[in-house]
């Protein structure tokens, strides 16, 4: 094999690698059931008991965020879990792109971890954006919990390669009702559980996490670089 092939081939393996890991790195979020019952009082003071899924924060999510078309919209949406943000959120299913925050589970947590990091014991407060600071006649503190055991393995590369997370939770709201929750004073108790990988597959420019878009600018310009070597020592051959 001659220098200009040698060289060609380099470029396009160390280009494709970085694809992959670019590709692969920031978007570990899997399907999310999750179904619960709410213990309340109804207009008559008596104890009364309701349900909700994961469906029922989509509809809210697609309600809120898409008021003129929601109902066509629910279909293209699904609940996950974002396994390195902690988080439950709302995205489109095609292409898991990110729609909406729905809970949090990254502001106060314990982990209890084997030495292997393939197994954990997870208790963590949950949070909203709207649960998150004292304002407009909200608590500022976390308004439930919940109790999971993730488990996972991780490829060659050091990512996830199988992952289930499931759990229970508890929770009530205070303060005023939110497009969310529009229930107050309401107990809920549920369980949780992870599915599905929902794969990113939109554009490059409309990533939330700018290290992805930065690392693809950094291979574009390693790529060209390359090719200005390539260049130059064509011209140092003839």
């Amino acid at each position: 094999m001659n220098m200009n092939k040698k060289l060609t081939l380099t470029l396009l393996i160390g280009f494709s690698s970085t694809l992959m890991a670019l590709a692969q790195a920031p978007y570990d979020q899997y399907l999310l059931a999750w179904t619960g019952t709410g213990y309340t009082t109804n207009s008559h003071g008596k104890l009364a008991a309701t349900s909700i899924t994961g469906h029922d924060f989509v509809i809210r999510v697609a309600q809120d965020n898409f008021p003129d078309n929601w109902a066509s919209i629910v279909p293209q949406l699904c609940l996950v879990y974002r396994a390195e943000k902690r988080d439950i959120a709302v995205v489109y299913r095609s292409t898991g792109e990110f729609v909406a925050d729905v809970y949090q589970m990254e502001y106060s947590f314990t982990d209890v971890t084997n030495p292997t990091d393939t197994t954990t014991y997870r208790q963590a407060f949950l949070n909203d954006e709207y649960h998150t600071s004292s304002v407009n006649g909200y608590s500022g503190e976390a308004f439930g919990s919940t109790f999971g055991i993730e488990t996972k393995t991780v490829n060659k590369l050091g990512n996830i390669a199988s992952y289930y997370y499931h759990g229970t939770f508890q929770y009530a709201m205070s303060g005023p009702p939110t497009p969310l929750d529009p229930e107050v004073n309401t107990v809920w108790v549920g369980s949780f559980y992870t599915g599905a990988r929902v794969p990113y597959k939109g554009s490059l420019s409309s990533l939330k996490p700018s290290r992805s878009h930065a690392a693809f600018q950094v291979a574009r310009r390693t790529f060209r670089r390359g090719g200005e070597l390539l260049r130059m020592h064509r011209l140092a051959s003839t």
